[in-house]
């Protein structure tokens, strides 16, 4: 390691199937942009950049284009995750609360009880090796939940400066406030979540929204950055991954209407794509359906209407094939930060159609439009999308506008910005 460069360590935990196309799992914006700034900075040469990943399994392999992974091996998180989905925590007797029933559960919570005192109290402000063994210069952590509490912790446990990177408009929640006892739905309290925000040392915002309401509402500044997307990489794998590698339940479809996202109820809301599809039986669909509430999945594909197909996972390097198969992009978010989707489909000049979310992002680009919320306004944009799509010059220009406004190597000089400001935050 050159004595100039510097150390970081980038800490996005369920990033590892971004990292390694290969590995099963669910892929969010928030490891696709995690992933993607590591190894742009390690590209640099100005950094020797580390990541800590969590999996069930050892890794199979610790290093990936230049950047060195760190492990978390822990064979029941899913398993965890997987249970927390489907039941919740009462205060008072039963005690448990059933979201849906599997019999898998009638082992699984006994199991995961008789495992909890090996594992010890969990407290996400405790320093963890993992992170400080090799110590780095700077910590990088996404999203305001625990995680990034153990990573703040243990980079002011050496001395070393921490970097928020918001990942949602739900990471400003109100609710986040000094004792606060909400329970947001990653099960971290609403002051665990006002003292991230507060004990961060650099906040790093994606949008004008989130700036401002980090200063109105808990008192920080923070800086934007607009997130990335790496142009050379979704054109070459555009052009040299094959129609014949998706997945077979999708590959004999010529045009559709796509959705892509995690099984949420509350913020994804995917439920209502499968609602469009029930009102628009002649118009295929594709649903990417990333796991999360495990309820919510069993639900919808019990539901689904026959033009509907749902595909669990593709691997990030056929995402631009997919994309360029779809006649407009439909998104039914109620809350979002910036999704990584809008800027996939301004590069492969697909139009986009947005229950909610996105308005300005949409709007100023011209690659779609939001409908505040609208149900009849918003099915009558899909269906005039899907019947007249935009012309091929239009979309040319969104696309542009995404490239000169997300392209990856000048958001990765805005945050080596951010880098050198944190450098001196502690010494």
């Amino acid at each position: 390691m050159s004595s100039t460069q510097l150390s970081l360590c980038f800490a996005a935990l369920n990033a590892y199937p971004a990292i390694d196309p290969e590995v099963p799992g669910a892929i969010g914006g928030v490891e696709t942009r995690a992933w993607m700034l590591a190894r742009a900075l390690s590209a640099t040469g100005r950094y020797k950049v580390d990541f800590v990943v969590r999996h069930t399994a050892p890794l199979r392999h610790l290093d990936y284009e230049g950047v060195h992974l760190r492990p978390i091996v822990d064979r029941l998180y899913r398993m965890r995750e997987s249970v927390s989905t489907r039941v919740e925590k009462l205060q008072t007797f039963p005690f448990l609360k059933f979201r849906s029933f599997t019999p898998a559960l009638l082992w699984q919570i006994p199991f995961l009880a008789a495992c909890r005192p090996f594992r010890g109290s969990h407290d996400p402000w405790r320093p963890q090796s993992v992170f400080t063994t090799p110590p780095a210069d700077i910590y990088c952590t996404f999203g305001v939940q625990s995680n990034s509490a153990t990573v703040i912790a243990s980079a002011h446990a050496i001395g070393k400066p921490a970097v928020l990177l918001l990942g949602s408009d739900s990471d400003l929640d109100e609710r986040y406030t000094e004792g606060s006892t909400f329970v947001s739905p990653y099960e971290d309290t609403g002051h665990d979540c006002w003292r991230i925000l507060r004990e961060a040392d650099i906040i790093v915002c994606q949008t004008d929204w989130q700036q401002q309401r980090l200063k109105s509402h808990f008192g920080r500044d923070g800086q934007i950055i607009p997130n990335p997307i790496d142009v050379q990489e979704w054109d070459d794998n555009l052009n040299h991954s094959d129609l014949s590698s998706l997945p077979p339940d999708i590959a004999d479809l010529d045009r559709y209407l796509l959705w892509v996202g995690r099984a949420e109820r509350v913020h994804k809301r995917p439920q209502l794509f499968a609602q469009l599809a029930r009102e628009l039986p002649d118009v295929p669909c594709v649903m990417i359906l990333n796991p999360r509430e495990g309820d919510l999945e069993d639900e919808i594909r019990r539901s689904a209407p026959a033009n509907l197909r749902i595909v669990p996972h593709v691997p990030f390097p056929q995402m631009p094939k997919l994309f360029a198969k779809a006649t407009a992009l439909v998104s039914t978010s109620s809350l979002e930060g910036f999704p990584n989707v809008f800027l996939q489909a301004g590069l492969s000049q697909v139009p986009v159609v947005s229950i909610r979310v996105g308005g300005e992002f949409l709007s100023e680009t011209g690659i779609g439009t939001a409908c505040d919320g609208d149900w009849s306004r918003f099915v009558q944009s899909v269906c005039g999308v899907w019947a007249a799509p935009p012309t091929t010059e239009a979309l040319q220009r969104a696309r542009d506008e995404v490239i000169a406004r997300h392209d990856l190597p000048s958001v990765v000089v805005q945050l080596e910005r951010v880098l050198k400001d944190a450098e001196s935050a502690k010494r």
